[in-house]
């Protein structure tokens, strides 16, 4: 994996509660009108086709969330297992909560670049350890 890449994951994996809560109300709705769908308000045939296709969105939202959770889950091993502190305090500074590097910097409790450079060296260890 190229360190773009591995930097458009962890500013994805920094929003990613947010967006698995709005899946899961989306789910929840999904399956209050499959639960809600009653058979004398369409035709047989009709409430059929409607019950197949909120299961089928259903399904894909299921699937989804799990894939979620499943890049959430190897992207924060992966944090812990290959990083030290100082870096992972800097990415998460940086990717997760979405700090300008002055912020960064300032949090982190040490110069810019100096912020820069652990942030590339921890970009750098994460890409050879996805592999």
């Amino acid at each position: 994996m190229e360190r773009r890449q591995m930097e458009d994951l962890l500013r994805m994996c920094g929003g990613m509660e947010h967006i698995v809560h709005e899946q899961n109300l989306e789910l929840r709705r999904l399956q209050h009108m499959l639960g809600s769908l009653q058979a004398s308000e369409y035709d047989p045939h009709t409430a059929e086709k409607k019950r197949a296709s909120l299961l089928q969105e259903i399904a894909k939202y299921e699937e989804s969330i799990q894939n979620l959770h499943i890049s959430l889950t190897k992207t924060q091993r992966l944090m812990v297992s290959v990083l030290s502190d100082e870096e992972r305090n800097v990415v998460r500074l940086r990717c997760f909560k979405g700090y300008r590097w002055n912020v960064v910097a300032r949090r982190a409790t040490m110069c810019r670049s100096k912020c820069c450079k652990i942030y590339i060296v921890a970009l750098n260890k994460m890409c050879k350890a996805w592999e």
